[in-house]
């Protein structure tokens, strides 16, 4: 089991853990099934997100984190300049974390490579949700939706093309 801890953002910045607890023991897990911890992280009120053997954290003050996920060895850390309240996202090898100012999108690898940041014209504190081949964002202002092979919005100038969402949105199963 992985826990991030922090305290609610209006409590400000300020020291926060994340740990790797065997749930399987008995007694005060919090010393005997510890696995392992990481101190550097902030607070947070995010979960992590675990693919192919990476965890990736974010904390409030926007700072996203990829560590193994067995030994808790970070591998990089990466400053958004930017409040983050969301869990990242894993999805088609990339890691998706909205923040207050902006998406953003780094590869899910062991090296840190920034992708692209994304403006979104309003603060996405949402965490960003993949479905039936679409990417939706969703800031204050907006639900961006991005599908693969999307042409671009008029005036964009990313490979991948954010489009809102207008109207009604409903589910379809496929």
């Amino acid at each position: 089991m992985y826990c991030t801890i922090g305290q609610d953002p209006m409590h400000g910045r300020g020291r926060g853990m994340l740990a790797c607890i065997d749930a399987s023991k008995t007694g005060d897990i919090t010393q005997s099934g510890c696995v392992w911890r990481y101190d550097g992280i902030e607070r947070t009120i995010g979960s992590v997100a675990i693919h192919n053997g990476l965890l990736f954290a974010s904390d409030l003050a926007g700072h996203i984190h990829c560590l193994d996920v067995q030994t808790g060895k970070p591998y990089w850390v990466y400053d958004a300049k930017a409040d983050d309240w969301s869990t990242p996202l894993v999805a088609d090898g990339k890691v998706y974390v909205g923040t207050k100012k902006k998406l953003v999108v780094l590869a899910e690898s062991k090296e840190m490579k920034l992708l692209s940041e994304i403006n979104l014209g309003s603060s996405a504190y949402a965490t960003p949700v993949a479905a039936n081949g679409t990417l939706f964002v969703c800031s204050q202002s907006y639900l961006w939706a991005v599908q693969q092979g999307a042409h671009e919005a008029p005036g964009t100038t990313s490979s991948n093309a954010l489009v809102p969402v207008t109207g009604s949105v409903t589910a379809s199963a496929k």
